[in-house]
């Protein structure tokens, strides 16, 4: 009988013991995994990255993709950046022209007013509009990408802007962008891409 209430004694501090290790051990439980903010449910693809080759002695040009969401959820595109070797700015730009401002904005904003600079002959060439367009563009906050869908950050439409470059960039050249995005619950994401200088 005396054995038998040692080895109880025994096995309750045992028992004790591991039960006030675990909570200092650092390993949680599927709750508290649950309860951490992550960024996993932001799935993107960037494909296709690539650099316009500036026009002449232009100090800014664009970068272009094909952004497709593999996941579930609504995401956005809300920041690229550069590094200031190459740019000392990076914004997304959304192109306007005279014909009709295609978010509804103001239709009058050029690059000469954006950028302190009268760029509206080149703007044609670089983002794809005939040569005597008078186009324009302006920095917008974010870019939707919807739950299953491919937006293409291409000339006309969409892009990153390349502002103020430190130096001239060459064709067949490497720029690394990094994009971050937002999923609905503010939770963010960076994605690395390689984008190639391309002549226009």
């Amino acid at each position: 009988m005396k054995k038998i209430t040692v080895l109880a004694a025994v096995l309750v501090a045992v028992v004790a013991v591991a039960a006030c290790g675990s909570s200092d051990s650092g390993v949680k439980t599927e709750s508290e995994k649950e309860a951490e903010p992550t960024a996993e449910g932001i799935d993107v693809e960037v494909a296709d990255a690539w650099v316009a080759a500036p026009i002449g002695n232009a100090t800014v040009t664009g970068a272009f993709m094909d952004v497709k969401n593999t996941g579930g959820d609504a995401v956005k595109l809300v920041a690229a950046s550069v590094d200031p070797v190459i740019a000392a700015d990076t914004q997304l730009h959304e192109t306007t022209t005279a014909e009709g401002d295609m978010s509804g904005g103001d239709t009058n904003t050029t690059m000469a007013d954006i950028h302190g600079r009268d760029t509206t002959t080149t703007m044609g060439g670089m983002h794809g509009g005939e040569a005597g367009d008078t186009a324009g563009m302006k920095e917008v906050e974010s870019i939707d990408i919807p739950a299953g869908e491919t937006v293409s950050l291409k000339r006309g439409s969409y892009h990153v802007m390349l502002i103020d470059l430190a130096a001239p960039l060459q064709v067949g050249e490497t720029v690394p962008i990094t994009l971050t995005f937002e999923d609905e619950a503010g939770e963010t994401k960076e994605v690395r891409v390689e984008a190639e200088v391309k002549a226009t």
